[in-house]
């Protein structure tokens, strides 16, 4: 019996970064699942072994999707690759627009935490768990400038980014310090992918300055040409997700 192809987990797969990523990982013999709300374009959806359609704000539907599919595509693989990739921008505006009730600030920062940051948190759990002790698992974490840079208006998007890169940071220790894992070849990266041609970018070059004043800063960007391609820019994840043993914890940015 041949050995089980690697297996890729990839969120955010139906467009953007997220696509390029499955797409290439794909390329490089790896059976990819794919999560997001919507499926790809047709002509795309054949780099993805599965595609699941799940939203990922929601939390019981994540455990559903991994106990009745996720965890049985698991099994007997050497190599286990998750890419949080999916993720939101949230609420745009001053914090204090998230003391207004009639704009629904308080489900829209929690849909947006819970995508960004309770999901990513809770998969990589799940996939440690159910990773045969000998299998190779690599985290991938997209983040962002904004993990560490404060933008105005940004205050959900900036916090659960950090919250994350910091979550990626806690897995890497743990992986060192407790028994369970210890020894086992775990590895987290935390990749900023630049500022990338993206539905995501569109929507920050279509803010309302009064509600994010930096926004010519990105208008200023996508006139000039300066926005990296998602194929570009993906390069770096499939890189570390083919990567042998090493250090439990990587940041990278592209470019640099």
């Amino acid at each position: 019996m041949s050995a089980a192809k690697p297996l890729a987990i990839v969120t955010g797969c139906s467009r953007g970064l997220g696509l390029a990523i499955a797409t290439k990982l794909y390329e490089k013999g790896f059976d990819v699942a794919g999560i997001a709300r919507s499926y790809p374009p047709p002509a795309q959806k054949k780099f993805l072994s599965h595609c699941y359609k799940c939203d990922l704000s929601q939390p019981q539907q994540v455990e559903t999707l991994f106990h009745s599919s996720l965890k049985e595509e698991m099994k007997n693989r050497d190599r286990i690759v998750l890419v949080n990739n999916a993720g939101s921008l949230g609420p745009i505006g001053p914090t204090s627009l998230f003391g207004d009730d009639a704009m629904g600030a308080v489900a829209s920062l929690d849909a947006t935490i819970r995508l960004n940051v309770t999901s990513p948190m809770w998969l990589s759990g799940a996939v440690l768990r159910e990773a045969g002790a000998e299998a190779a698992v690599r985290i991938i974490n997209i983040s962002s400038g904004a993990a560490d840079s404060a933008y105005p208006g940004w205050g959900t998007y900036c916090a659960s980014k950090a919250a994350l890169r910091m979550s990626g940071q806690v897995l890497a220790v743990d992986a060192s310090e407790f028994d369970e894992l210890k020894g086992r070849d775990v590895r987290v990266f935390d990749y900023a992918p630049g500022v990338v041609d993206t539905d995501m970018q569109l929507q920050v070059r279509t803010s309302d300055v009064k509600l994010f004043p930096r926004v010519e800063k990105f208008v200023g960007l996508h006139s000039g040409g300066k926005l990296v391609k998602a194929e570009d820019s993906a390069m770096p994840v499939v890189d570390f997700a083919l990567c042998g043993p090493g250090e439990a914890y990587t940041q990278g940015r592209y470019g640099t």
